[in-house]
């Protein structure tokens, strides 16, 4: 599914990798609650789904104003507006899948999340606050990525970008 995206420039191939199709290196196992549960406080406006969706767009735009104000501060938060924009048409259909077709909710306490090297956890209650969530991105029931931090700070919901610092900094390798 990945080869269809041969000609990319490099940031649009970045959130391929990241978002298209299933790429991801994480997986989730819903509760049977979260399982019924396709949206909910997470993809309100302002909440902690919106702060993902905030972000990813701002990423594909290399928008430096927006990574700002949508991920907590970062050493190398610089990279992920490193470099040209995209050429408006060739973002167009990322754009639109993140805003449109993307969906976010919050993992709650009981949820397995699947991790790289064949590791499992459960989510538990002491990890998960009213303050500290962890967001997962989905697209027609798959999932499109790791799931990210959220954090409430006094400006509003701000995500933990390390994860997609560290995946475009190695892409810059």
């Amino acid at each position: 599914m990945c080869t269809r995206l041969a000609g990319l420039n490099a940031v649009l191939l970045l959130f391929a990798l990241l978002l298209v199709g299933g790429c991801g290196e994480a997986t989730v196992e819903p509760t049977p609650h979260e399982a019924e549960q396709t949206t909910g406080e997470a993809d309100e406006a302002g909440g902690p789904g919106d702060a993902v969706r905030r972000l990813l767009v701002a990423v594909l735009l290399r928008d430096e104003q927006a990574v700002r104000a949508s991920a907590l501060p970062h050493e190398n938060l610089h990279a992920l507006w490193a470099g040209e924009p995209p050429e408006e048409e060739r973002a167009k259909p990322f754009r639109r899948m993140l805003e449109q077709e993307m969906t976010t909710r919050q993992l709650q306490p009981g949820e397995t999340v699947a991790l790289p090297g064949s590791q499992q956890h459960v989510l538990s209650e002491e990890v998960l606050t009213d303050d500290r969530q962890l967001v997962i991105a989905e697209r027609e029931g798959e999932t499109l990525m790791a799931p990210l931090w959220v954090e409430r700070t006094e400006e509003g919901w701000r995500v933990d970008a390390g994860p997609l610092i560290a995946a475009e900094m190695m892409r810059q390798q």
